[in-house]
């Protein structure tokens, strides 16, 4: 009877054991699915922002072509040149506070949404490299001192745009990892 009993127990984990297994690949799998949806639900978004990235690219051409006609030759001084005169764009568009303005905060929000994302850890940080690494690149060079200055001037510290600012430290760790690249096409 003894015997009886331990083969029903056995046979009881063994299938108890099974339907853990196959419930936890299940979820696995579920999540994965909901990340993807949840990445291809981005590819609307980015296409509507398609205003505010051509203006961010028309600035960075012009930041570009201004470097260029300059002769910068250190790595160094280029990305310090490019700071400056993203800060001194920005601070232009700022003081004009009209649609292109508008245009900068759309594509910031954008990516404030996706750094909240990545935070709360709904998608993987991995996925948004490999989808927006140069745009976040770019926003490092363009807005990170402008950005801790718009928290101080509105008395929003680490509330504006921080998850922005999360997004552009992750990348900077990541490309840490990286081998060097230049900053001039």
């Amino acid at each position: 009877m003894i015997n009886i009993l331990s083969y029903i127990q056995y046979i009881a984990w063994v299938g108890i054991t099974a339907g853990a297994l196959i419930a936890a690949i299940n979820l696995k799998r579920n999540t994965q699915q909901s990340r993807a949806n949840f990445l291809l639900t981005l590819i609307p978004m980015w296409e509507k922002l398609s205003p505010s990235r051509a203006k961010m690219q028309e600035l960075k051409l012009e930041i570009l072509n201004e470097i260029s006609k300059r002769n910068v030759l250190k790595e160094e001084d280029k990305l310090n040149l490019l700071r400056d005169l993203y800060e001194k764009k920005l601070r232009q568009i700022e003081s004009n506070s009209g649609k292109d303005l508008h245009l900068i905060y759309e594509y910031l929000n954008y990516f404030e949404t996706i750094g909240l994302m990545v935070r709360k850890r709904y998608i993987y940080f991995d996925d948004v490299y490999l989808l927006y690494k140069g745009p976040i690149i770019d926003m490092e060079l363009a807005f990170n001192t402008i950005i801790l200055e718009w928290q101080n001037k509105f008395h929003e510290s680490e509330g504006m745009y921080e998850n922005v600012l999360y997004l552009i430290e992750k990348v900077q760790e990541y490309e840490k990892k990286a081998p060097p690249r230049s900053c001039m096409p």
